[in-house]
């Protein structure tokens, strides 16, 4: 009955011990084939009343323009009601299509997801080279995750800073760049993006990082421009409950919407 978004109440509920289950649908407005019906049965209605009217009070060529008048206006209606019925049809098989292709994209991250986290398990456990893994683990980032650049920052032995293990994605001079860089995880480290995950735990979805550049350091900044990022994911890598790393991808032209 209408293309408006419905309130479903439901004040009374069987499982918590009322005697059934009671739900109210209220909406605001009417949809715009359900008005758009009930003027033509209405006018059907009308027509049928004055055609049975001028039958008996008035000449049959009036009666009989009115007749045609009647069907003329209700075959109008009728046409438009038909042809919204079948706009909002092909609206409902379009959304539900849309439906269809995120639940179908969704499940096909979680089965990224889970090939990933296999993977990644399985080369842990055989090789021992921290350089190896995280050249391995890379290559399994780029295949299964729908990102142009991923990289992976490990600590070091002291737990003192952050430094750029791995990736893909990336030019040989923005690898260089990352290189040359460590992440301090001393003087204030949740001010950086790196390091506030690697301290917290806590995975950061960054969805347009000009909002949050004048909260960073002069040399995070300049690294962000540097490597042109515009959003990012970070997770924390994590070992015996304790960090040892942080993950992160970026898109420069995005495929789809980040998401933690």
């Amino acid at each position: 009955f209408t293309s408006e978004n419905l309130l479903v109440e439901h004040p009374e509920c069987y499982h918590h011990g009322a005697e059934h289950c009671r739900y109210i649908v209220s909406w605001d407005k009417l949809s715009k084939v359900f008005k758009w019906l009930r003027i033509r049965n209405h006018s059907i209605l009308a027509g049928l009343m004055f055609s049975v009217l001028a039958y008996f009070l008035l000449p049959f060529n009036l009666f009989g323009l009115i007749v045609f008048c009647s069907v003329f206006v209700s075959s109008a209606l009728a046409y438009k009601v038909q042809t919204l019925e079948k706009e909002k049809l092909t609206q409902n098989v379009e959304e539900l299509g849309k439906t269809a292709e995120e639940y179908w994209s969704e499940l096909n991250i979680r089965y990224n997801l889970t090939k990933l986290v296999k993977e990644v398990g399985e080369i842990t456990s055989v090789i021992q080279s921290e350089e190896e893994i995280a050249s391995a683990v890379s290559a399994v980032m780029r295949k299964q995750l729908d990102y142009d650049r991923g990289a992976i920052i490990l600590a070091n032995n002291d737990k003192n800073a952050l430094s750029f293990a791995g990736g893909y994605g990336f030019a040989e001079n923005e690898i260089e760049i990352m290189k040359n860089v460590q992440f301090r995880l001393e003087d204030n480290p949740t001010e950086g993006i790196l390091q506030k995950v690697f301290i917290t735990q806590k995975p950061s979805l960054i969805e347009d990082i000009e909002k949050i550049s004048h909260t960073l350091k002069e040399y995070n900044q300049n690294l962000i421009k540097k490597l042109k990022i515009q959003s990012m994911i970070c997770v924390p890598i994590m070992h015996g409950g304790k960090s040892i790393g942080v993950m992160a991808v970026d898109s420069l032209k995005s495929h789809r919407e980040l998401r933690e």
